[in-house]
């Protein structure tokens, strides 16, 4: 599973993975991070939340 964080005061996503990546997640991903690219032509940061990514 990914979680997916959005701070749309500043435009900045967190994912944080807590399993394997999967296709799964990064749909989650950008169905969240998509729409604030429409809409502000870019993401102003991106942090990956993990001490590693498990699988």
């Amino acid at each position: 599973m990914l979680k997916v964080a959005l701070e749309k005061d500043s435009d900045i996503a967190t994912l944080k993975p807590e399993r394997p990546l999967s296709k799964s997640g990064f749909d989650i991903a950008t169905g969240i991070i998509d729409p604030c690219l429409e809409e502000h032509g870019e993401l102003r940061g991106l942090i990956i939340d993990s001490k590693s990514i498990p699988g």
